[in-house]
């Protein structure tokens, strides 16, 4: 019984899925090697990767985040793991647009989204983070520039360029081609 005591806590961490909830056109999953068309109740695990091409999905990270893959869109699931203390999600955002919605509970959630440019590190927040490698054809997202939105919370945001930049509600850092400049979130934005 003392034996338990003594563990670090990372042993109960357990390992945590994602479940599609909606999925709308054309998207393909890769999981284990296998790549396949992804639907409603698929259950995606740490290293699946999903791609939109005229299609979108939301996908329930743990317990308390949402996220939307935009259409021609490209993500990773880096990591999801849940422990006595936090639930973290980390994914990779090769290329396209996320929205997320992660809800406040009484565990800490720790969402990391990391992209070429930059990482954001999420608290309670509803976001849009945004970045083309290539010009995606022209679809519903398509006026969102790259960067990162946010309308309620706070976003922690790391430039791979250098200082890091604390968004607040209502601000959004956007990409000059160069780094990232803080401002208010634009009014169009408010509506995503």
């Amino acid at each position: 019984m003392l034996f338990y005591l003594f563990l670090p806590q990372i042993l109960f961490a357990d390992e945590e899925i994602a479940i599609v909830l909606f999925v709308t056109g054309k998207v393909q999953y890769s999981q284990a090697g296998k790549i396949e068309t992804l639907k409603k109740n698929v259950i995606l695990t740490k290293n699946a990767k999903v791609e939109t091409g005229e299609g979108k999905a939301d996908l329930q990270l743990g317990a308390n985040a949402v996220i939307r893959i935009a259409p021609f869109t490209k993500i990773e699931i880096a990591e999801l793991f849940s422990d006595n203390s936090k639930n973290t999600a980390k994914l990779t955002l090769v290329s396209g647009k996320l929205f997320t919605n992660v809800q406040k509970s009484n565990k800490k959630e720790e969402l990391e989204i990391s992209s070429a440019s930059y990482t954001a590190g999420v608290r309670g927040t509803q976001f849009v983070i945004s970045e083309e490698k290539t010009k995606a054809p022209k679809n519903e997202d398509s006026d969102i520039p790259e960067g990162v939105f946010v309308n309620e919370g706070e976003v922690t945001v790391h430039p791979s360029s250098g200082n890091d930049l604390n968004l607040q509600a209502g601000e959004q850092a956007s990409w000059n081609g160069k780094e990232l400049l803080a401002e208010p979130l634009k009014e169009f934005m408010k509506e995503k």
